[in-house]
């Protein structure tokens, strides 16, 4: 048989077709490693740490982010007991959905009539607040005993509460806070605005209903009303309200209400209107069907351009 002859001339070609192939697929392979490590690096040095605070710092590009909090839902058809800061009553309060973030806040701090509790206050106003944009604070300033002024809160005392109230609920100097009173309520609603006067005054407006003011009422403990100067409510946007059929006109009735007007204008207040419901008894603020309160706050927020 016949030997079969090789070419041993062409073993070197393929000798070197194979080195520079291992050498190509080696060099591939150190490119694409050098690369992701690059890719790695670049995203490291750029990428933003997530923090639990409103306002974080990137240190190595100095780039600010604000994170924002997940805001409320509704509680007004939920509303809480939140314990003042004396410990000694309550604020029964509810808010819309959003308020976390809106801005400016609205909030109506409401003191409820003669005996009547903070609940039964809430009750009132619920209806006209629903769906809108307004939180309500009623205040439990009645101790539940006898009816008498020692078994209320002062009006000094309901100020000092409100004010600690609104601070610890996170409402901040240009939120608005509109004071509401209903008969008793609002019989004191003129002294409470005269306390909350002056340095730290959180009052922006007053809602005054069925309570006309009394002359022999004092305004504070420790001096007359007398002393009070022609211009000391000036610019205090109000809005006064009344019932035409209302058993007391001249104290919570359309009557002491025009002279409250006459008053409050003679000191500097803004007085909006005297709403009034005709066919209306005691309890028209809250009962009317002309919807005294979307009123009165319509206006309020209007006069402060809200």
């Amino acid at each position: 048989m016949d030997e079969v002859q090789t070419d041993s001339s062409t073993h070197p070609k393929k000798a070197l077709i194979t080195a520079i192939a291992i050498l190509a697929i080696l060099a591939i392979s150190i490119t694409l490693y050098f690369t992701q490590r690059s890719v790695k690096n670049d995203y490291d040095e750029t990428k933003i740490p997530v923090t639990n605070t409103n306002n974080t710092t990137d240190t190595h590009n100095q780039t600010t982010i604000k994170v924002i909090e997940p805001d409320s839902v509704s509680t007004l058809e939920s509303p809480q007991k939140i314990t003042t800061a004396d410990g000694e009553q309550y604020f029964y309060y509810g808010a819309p959905e959003g308020q976390n973030n809106a801005s400016p806040k609205k909030v109506i701090i409401s003191l409820p009539g003669h005996e009547t509790t903070a609940e039964s206050d809430y009750a009132a106003w619920k209806s006209h607040l629903t769906g809108g944009s307004y939180a309500l604070a009623s205040l439990n300033w009645w101790d539940g005993g006898e009816g008498t002024k020692a078994k209320y809160y002062s009006p000094s005392e309901v100020v000092a509460q409100t004010r600690q109230f609104l601070t610890a609920q996170g409402y901040v100097a240009n939120d608005l806070v509109i004071l509401e009173g209903f008969s008793r309520g609002s019989a004191n609603s003129y002294a409470v605005i005269a306390n909350d006067r002056g340095s730290g005054a959180v009052f922006d407006a007053a809602i005054s209903a069925s309570g006309r003011y009394q002359s022999d009422f004092p305004w504070y403990e420790d001096k007359p009303n007398g002393t009070i100067s022609p211009t000391f409510f000036k610019n205090v946007a109000w809005v006064l309200a009344c019932g035409g059929k209302d058993p007391s006109p001249e104290q919570g009735g359309c009557l002491g209400m025009a002279e409250t007007k006459t008053f409050l204008v003679a000191h500097g207040a803004n007085v909006l209107a005297v709403l009034e419901d005709p066919n209306g008894n005691h309890g028209a603020f809250h009962l009317s069907s002309l919807d005294l309160p979307e009123q009165a706050i319509g206006l309020i927020a209007k006069a402060l351009g809200i």
